[in-house]
């Protein structure tokens, strides 16, 4: 080897007409490039009429975190976490482009091939765990009565975090923090009539 030749990281010399490698996008700052990759490979293997992530086989999801993770650099430490934010996002990611499929806001479906589309949409008219949830929630969406919880789509313990925080909180006027029932009584009350529970 001469010393113009620089070695090789990984202790052996590449072929001179090898393919460069696939472009790679760092993990943290950037999560729509995330996102988009996920995309990506939903368009590029889903090839099961599958109605949610947990439903592909493992082996599948296996290929697929397998495929996305070609664009993206971490630690070896971090793997088992990056995989379970992998698996969480990807259901979300899936889900949200398989509704949008479900109630026609996807114009673009040619990446959906036509019999993995007739089977979802039978799914989707057929089974009956589908179809509950499906009245189920449109039941309380039509809801003229205030939901249970007041607190909108934060959690509890956020809420009560918030109440501990806000310039707002409930905290200033106990002169302490608020306790849990305190928070339970924040989040189910009425907004004008702190009195009165929802239900």
């Amino acid at each position: 080897m001469d010393a113009t030749t620089p070695e090789s990281s990984h202790g052996s010399e590449a072929a001179a007409d090898a393919l460069p490698p696939p472009s790679i996008v760092q993990f943290l700052p950037n999560p729509n490039a995330c996102t988009q990759e996920m995309t990506n490979v939903i368009k590029l293997m889903y090839d099961q009429p599958c109605p949610s992530y947990t439903k592909i086989p493992a082996e599948t999801r296996q290929r697929w975190f397998e495929k996305w993770a070609l664009h993206f650099i971490w630690d070896a430490g971090h793997d088992l976490a990056i995989r379970k934010i992998f698996d969480y996002r990807m259901g979300r990611r899936l889900q949200q482009m398989l509704d949008d499929v479900h109630h026609d806001r996807d114009k673009r479906k040619h990446w959906l091939r036509a019999e993995v589309k007739k089977d979802l949409f039978a799914h989707w008219e057929n089974n009956a765990g589908f179809k509950h949830q499906r009245l189920t929630n449109r039941a309380n969406r039509a809801l003229e009565r205030s939901l249970k919880y007041t607190g909108g789509s934060a959690t509890f313990l956020k809420t009560k975090a918030w109440l501990i925080c806000s310039s707002f909180n409930i905290s200033k006027s106990l002169d302490h923090e608020a306790t849990l029932a305190e928070t339970f009584k924040y989040t189910h009350t009425l907004k004008e009539n702190k009195m009165r529970f929802v239900d």
